[in-house]
C-alpha cells in the first residue's frame, strides 16, 4: 500500500534531492522500521510514495524502549504493563546484536545501540544498558550465532525475571527464539 506524502515545491536543488533519495532508500535497507520510498514520485509533484510495511500477525511487535517503566522511581527499574502482559507470548524485538569477544553458545545479547564486550578483559564488568536482551537459540541452531552487523529483529517467547544465565550474567529479559526457518538472527526489517 503506498502512501501519499507531500511537503509542497521542494527547497532543494535536484541533485539535493537525489542524494536524499538514495540516503533514503539506503537507510531503508540497512535500518528496519523506516519506509520504503519509491524510486520516482508521482509525475509533476515532489511527493515521495512511501510504503508503509504490514507487521507480521503472528507476532507482537517489542520494542527494547517499553521494557521498563519510565521515569524509574524509587523502586529501581520495574517492567512495564506491556511487557509484563506479553510474557509468554511471542514477540519481535528489534535492537543490535552486541559484538563479543567470547560468544555464549546458542544465544545472543541484542541492545538498543550497537556495541562491543570484551570479556577476556573486563569478565562481567561491563556496561550494558538494562534493556539489553538475552536471545536463546534452539539448540538445532549453530552453536555460535555469526555476528551481524547493523540491526537485527529476533521473534520468540518472551520471558522476564531476574536470572543468571549459563555465561554467568544475571539477566532480566530473555527471549526464546522457537525452532523453525528464523532461528538465527537476520539483518531483516
Amino acid at each position: 500500500m503506498s502512501v501519499p506524502y507531500s511537503a509542497g515545491p521542494s527547497p532543494l536543488h535536484p541533485i539535493q534531492r537525489a542524494a536524499v533519495r538514495v540516503v533514503s532508500i539506503f537507510a531503508c535497507l540497512v535500518i528496519p522500521g523506516i519506509p520504503r520510498v519509491a524510486a520516482e514520485p508521482p509525475s509533476g509533484t515532489n511527493a515521495i510514495a512511501l510504503a508503509v510495511p504490514a507487521p507480521a500477525p503472528a507476532a507482537e511487535e517489542l520494542s527494547l524502549g517499553d521494557l521498563f517503566l519510565k521515569p524509574v522511581g524509587p523502586r529501581g527499574l520495574e517492567f512495564s504493563e506491556r511487557a509484563r502482559a506479553l510474557v509468554g507470548k511471542k514477540v519481535r524485538m528489534q535492537g543490535f546484536m552486541v559484538r563479543q569477544s567470547t560468544p555464549i553458545p546458542y544465544a545472543f545479547l541484542l541492545s538498543p545501540a550497537p556495541m562491543t564486550l570484551h570479556e577476556r578483559e573486563y569478565g562481567l564488568c561491563e556496561d550494558l544498558p538494562p534493556n539489553t536482551v538475552h536471545v536463546f537459540l534452539p539448540r538445532s541452531a549453530k552453536p555460535v550465532t555469526p555476528f551481524v552487523r547493523g540491526p537485527v529483529a529476533a521473534e520468540g517467547l518472551l520471558e522476564l525475571g531476574v536470572q543468571e544465565e549459563p555465561d554467568g550474567r544475571i539477566a532480566t529479559v530473555r527471549l526464546r527464539v522457537e525452532a523453525g526457518p528464523s532461528a538465527n538472527p537476520k539483518n531483516q526489517p
